[in-house]
């Protein structure tokens, strides 16, 4: 397991949220978008421990810690037409 100690913020969560950056606020579907936007970042993770935490109003929290399972690039669906094909839209009052 990798120890060295993280530097900040940015270097410790910033791969993921490349996608939330990329469609807004998701809200609850940020625990989604966190993980598959770390595994389709640059470098291999095999092998490495990865934990997503989430917490909402009043006492609710969700904690997930698992393991990168060799081959997992094979099984990322990002590439797909709905990903490309967006379009921005802005709503003025």
């Amino acid at each position: 397991m990798d120890n060295r100690p993280i530097g900040s913020v940015e270097e410790a969560v910033g791969r993921t949220t490349a996608y939330n950056s990329e469609i807004g606020n998701s809200y609850t579907a940020s625990l989604s978008l966190g993980p598959a936007a770390l595994l389709e970042s640059p470098g291999d993770l095999s092998g490495r421990a990865v934990g997503f935490l989430s917490y909402g109003s009043g006492s609710v929290a969700e904690l997930f810690i698992g393991t990168v399972t060799s081959g997992y690039r094979e099984y990322l669906r990002t590439d797909e037409p709905w990903l490309r094909g967006r379009a921005a839209y802005t709503y003025w009052l």
